[in-house]
């Protein structure tokens, strides 16, 4: 098999793991307010939007 870019590269892509109950800061996809807990909080209390763990890519 040939190695892409001709071999100059080593292995070093990794896959993320996403890992959406991990203790950490999570985010409102509508109005931005950031928390800091151990369990995901659900909805956000300030506009009632999703929640997203800040540490998960999105892409």
């Amino acid at each position: 098999m040939k190695r892409p870019f001709g071999g100059r590269f080593p292995d070093i892509m990794k896959d993320v793991s996403a890992d959406t109950e991990a203790n950490g800061p999570y985010e409102c996809f509508d109005c931005g307010t950031i928390v800091v807990t151990e369990e995901h909080p659900g909805r956000c209390s300030d506009c009632g939007g999703a929640m997203r763990n800040r540490r998960t890519p999105i892409e």
